[in-house]
């Protein structure tokens, strides 16, 4: 058969934790490690479970010559029990630091950093391509709203809505640390028909709110769907 004799398959290389913590006091001011090496590696598998708080975790990279010489930081976030798990690109010669900052004080936290080459995507709770959100013939009240937080997620996403019947309300915000609603990326209103939209998800904890507009119950279908990686 033409081709690689391994049908197109890359080898995959991991490397030694970078972090590897289990039950990890978090300081109400932030608690920091580093730095890191991470050599010739392109991407970094990051995972977090933080348990009695919501988390901010920073990725900070830059020269190791020189670290005022900064090549990038990301930011993540995910809430109390609340796993994250994402494949995040490699932007600089090292790992300066990862920063754990928690949404209140007493909170721990198990997080592992793994240098690897496999491509940079992200998986949502429950594993990959599966449905960020789901309902089908959802019944709800007048006036009444159905509220959930998305697993965690990084990168775009497919909104599906359809009003069977009454008006609708469709809300995607963004949940800080704690918990609590802040800005909303995507927003419509008086809908009564067939919405399709791409969106694109940092990676942050999401909320999905839908709000029945109408004066009587009503029903309707949605799903939000990954739809390719980083």
């Amino acid at each position: 058969m033409p081709g690689h004799p391994d049908w197109q398959a890359i080898e995959v290389w991991i490397g030694d934790p970078l972090l590897n913590l289990n039950d990890e006091p978090i300081a109400a001011g932030g608690t920091n490690f580093g730095p890191f090496s991470v050599g010739n590696f392109r991407t970094l598998l990051v995972y977090a479970l933080p348990s009695g708080v919501g988390i901010d975790l920073s990725l900070r990279f830059d020269d190791p010559d020189d670290s005022f010489v900064e090549s990038g930081t990301y930011s993540l976030r995910t809430l109390n029990a609340r796993q994250m798990t994402h494949y995040v690109p490699v932007i600089g010669e090292r790992l300066n630091q990862v920063r754990f900052l928690p949404s209140a004080a007493g909170g721990t936290v198990d997080a592992i950093v793994i240098p690897t080459n496999v491509p940079a995507f992200s998986v949502p709770q429950g594993g990959n391509n599966v449905n960020l959100f789901n309902r089908v013939s959802q019944s709800v009240g007048a006036g009444a709203t159905v509220t959930e937080t998305l697993p965690n997620y990084w990168g775009p996403a497919r909104i599906f809505f359809q009003a069977v019947s009454q008006t609708w309300e469709v809300r995607v915000r963004e949940l800080l640390a704690g918990g609590a609603a802040d800005a909303f990326v995507f927003g419509v209103s008086g809908l009564t028909g067939t919405l399709r939209e791409e969106l694109w998800f940092p990676p942050v904890t999401w909320q999905v709110t839908v709000t029945n507009q109408g004066g009587a119950a009503g029903t309707f279908h949605s799903t939000i769907l990954p739809t390719t990686s980083l």
